[in-house]
């Protein structure tokens, strides 16, 4: 099996695995002829959320990350050169000024995702910057394996519940 993965910088990763953020902004590099741009990617399904390993600083200082870590508190950490989490793009679609909340970037396609599983362990890996690439199988194995493990452990907190 092969996982499909995005790569995202911190902290905006940390937004979608702890605040909330359901779409991951992305510029379209290339247009039609007719100068309409062109979907960053067809992909829909699973995708692995990978942290890069530079962070961007400028969004350090947006009010809206600033007042998540404040939430978070300071044992908050932001993994670099890891995989993170898995979620399911859902939808990619062109801004319209009126769409994905406070987090959409105006004039940028919106990458929709939902389901976000974050793991219990960062999963190292090295990046890529095509949308998507694939994990190579060492990594692929060790994020199934945190995902296996997590899905055994909802199911049994489930059954105790049940009775």
């Amino acid at each position: 099996m092969r996982l499909a993965c995005i790569s995202i910088r911190q902290p905006w990763a940390l937004c979608i695995t702890h605040g909330g953020k359901r779409v991951e902004n992305r510029v379209s590099r290339t247009h039609r002829s007719d100068g309409v741009p062109v979907q960053p990617t067809a992909h829909r399904g699973p995708i692995c959320l990978h942290t890069s390993r530079r962070i961007d600083s400028k969004g350090l200082r947006d009010p809206r990350i600033q007042d998540l870590m404040a939430r978070l508190g300071p044992e908050v950490t932001m993994p670099t050169g890891a995989i993170v989490a898995i979620a399911h793009i859902v939808d990619v679609h062109y801004d319209t000024g009126t769409c994905c909340g406070v987090w959409a970037a105006r004039g940028q396609w919106h990458l929709a995702l939902s389901s976000v599983q974050v793991l219990d362990t960062p999963v190292p890996a090295r990046g890529a910057l095509s949308l998507p690439w694939f994990a190579p199988s060492s990594v692929t194995t060790q994020v199934l394996d945190q995902i296996k493990l997590q899905d055994t452990a909802a199911q049994a907190l489930e059954g105790k519940e049940s009775r």
